[in-house]
């Protein structure tokens, strides 16, 4: 009988909803309804919290579980500018041209992998026609594209500028990703 008069609604607000949830109780007698409505949020609030709780929780389990793996790529990056500048006896830096370009790769594939990370968790959410999941992989593929034809711009330099700035670019990312994940940890 009270459930029947339970009523719950979200009230409707932007294209994701308000987040707000009216919870409407009809009936008689006020000193069994209200009690009864009160419990019903609670138990609702304590649902929401413990679900995005284990969110959270899952989030940073994986992100831990990258960190370690992100890292041994950093080091093997860092390991092999340094044992390809000592082979070819570079002491100097990149051209600033390459290191506009390098500077270019790397933001594009740090944000690259942060629309990878939105589209993950995003996906925990909602559908995948949603208007924002599809908004973040057009942006994703737009993103793809763009670090696919700007790579192609380092096989323009000089052979042994080209080499370097492959493994620098390989280690800037895995700095970027480093720092991106540590981040990340700290939000959640």
């Amino acid at each position: 009988q009270l459930a029947a008069g339970l009523s719950i609604s979200e009230r409707r607000g932007g294209r994701d909803g308000s987040g707000i949830i009216d919870f409407v109780q009809r009936g008689e007698d006020s000193k069994i309804l209200v009690p009864v409505l009160n419990s019903v949020i609670k138990t609702y609030q304590s649902n929401t919290l413990q679900r995005r709780s284990a969110e959270i929780d899952q989030s940073i389990d994986f992100i831990l579980g990258e960190l370690p793996k992100t890292r041994l790529k950093l080091e093997n990056a860092k390991n092999a500018v340094t044992k390809f500048r000592e082979g070819q006896k570079i002491t100097g830096e990149l051209s600033v041209s390459t290191q506009e370009l390098l500077a270019r790769i790397v933001y594009l594939e740090t944000e690259e992998e942060r629309l990878t990370y939105e589209i993950e968790e995003i996906s925990k959410r909602v559908t995948s026609n949603h208007p924002d999941f599809i908004s973040l992989n057009e942006e994703k593929s737009r993103t793809k594209s763009k670090l696919e034809s700007t790579r192609q711009e380092i096989y323009l330099i000089p052979k042994a500028e080209q080499s370097l700035a492959l493994l620098t670019s390989d280690f800037a990312s895995a700095q970027g990703l480093e720092t991106q994940l540590v981040e990340r940890v700290e939000q959640l």
